[in-house]
Formats: structure tokens, sequence, C-alpha cells
């Protein structure tokens, strides 16, 4: 009888848990700044071509508060979707 080799299958880390963790952690962090940071440019943007001071960057950031709060949901409703699986 022939003795058989095997390779071990390399490891990409896709099965660990940490991954999961920090992917998410940097997902739900990018989902927050983005929104609110690029709201607030737009406003204060705004409030330089109008000359309309607090009132651009007031509304951009809600606006940019508004939409980070939905997108952290909808990523939670998926990740809990994908739990349950």
């Amino acid at each position: 009888m022939t003795e058989e080799k095997h390779t071990p299958v390399q490891d990409t880390g896709s099965d660990k848990p940490w991954v999961l963790v920090y992917g998410t952690i940097a997902d739900t962090t990018f989902r927050m700044f983005i929104p609110v940071l690029s709201l607030t440019l737009i406003g204060y943007g705004v409030d330089k071509l109008a000359a309309t001071r607090p009132i651009g960057i007031l509304i951009g950031m809600c606006l940019g508060i508004v939409i980070a709060v939905l997108l952290v949901f909808m990523q939670l409703k998926n990740v809990k979707s994908k739990g349950g699986k």
C-alpha cells in the first residue's frame, strides 16, 4: 500500500469570527461617517453660496444623521438575517 500525502488547506481567515466582527465594525463606521460628513460639507458649501451661515450646515448634518441611522438599521437587519441561517 502506498501512503498518500495530503497537503493542508491554507486558512484564508474567512471562518474566523473576529474577521466578521471587525468587518462589521468597519462597515458600520463607514455607514455613519460618510453621510454625516459629506452632507455637512455640502451644507457648508450651500451656506457659502447663499450666505445662510448655520442653516445649510445644520440641515446637512441632520439629514446625514438620519441617513446614517437608516443605513445602520439596514445593516443590523442584514446581520441578524445572516446570523439566523
